[in-house]
C-alpha cells in the first residue's frame, strides 16, 4: 500500500503548514487532505503533486511516499 507519512514527517521536520503548500503550489485540498490522511490505506495521488513537493522540499520521491507491503503494515512498520 502507498504510505505519505514521510511527506507528514517532512512538513513537520521543515515547519511547513499543508494549507501553505496549497497556495505556495496550487494544490487542491482534497489532494491534500489525501496527503495527510492518518489512516492505513492512503488514496493515489497525481505523479505529478509528488513532483512538485519533491522539487519544492529539494528531496527524492522517497521522501514523500513510502511503499509499506501487508507484513509490515500487520507488524506495525518497517523491520
Amino acid at each position: 500500500m502507498v504510505s505519505y507519512k514521510p511527506f507528514r514527517y517532512l512538513c513537520v521536520k521543515n515547519n511547513v503548514h499543508p494549507s501553505d503548500l496549497c497556495r505556495e503550489l496550487n494544490i487542491s485540498t482534497a489532494t491534500m487532505s489525501k496527503l495527510n490522511a492518518k489512516k492505513d490505506a492512503n488514496a493515489h495521488v497525481s505523479l505529478a503533486t509528488i513532483e512538485k513537493l519533491c522539487l519544492y522540499f529539494g528531496v527524492g520521491i522517497e521522501e514523500i511516499v513510502e511503499i509499506v507491503f501487508e507484513e509490515q503494515a500487520e507488524s506495525g512498520g518497517r523491520d
